[in-house]
């Protein structure tokens, strides 16, 4: 499978736990891409656009989850849509 580029906006299709549970749940997480390993990557799904304000504001405030490589199922890279003027 083909992992996008770094700071794409991306949908990431994958299999994850489920408390209490004898079953596993598929989930979709819609963010952008931060980081890239050989074992997982890691998706930020808040955070400020400017990465100055971000740093003035706290790392605090964004959410990232990583993501085990194995449990995506699909992942799609989204594009910008823009109204023309």
């Amino acid at each position: 499978m083909k992992i996008p580029r770094l700071n794409s906006v991306v949908e990431v299709r994958f299999v994850d736990h489920v408390e209490n549970s004898e079953d596993i749940a598929s989930v979709i997480l819609y963010g952008k891409l931060i980081k890239k390993t050989k074992t997982h990557i890691v998706v930020e799904t808040w955070g400020n656009p400017d990465p100055e304000m971000q740093k003035k504001f706290s790392e605090n405030d964004v959410t990232k989850y990583a993501i085990i490589k194995k449990t995506i199922t699909e992942i799609y890279q989204l594009k910008r849509v823009s109204e023309k003027k």
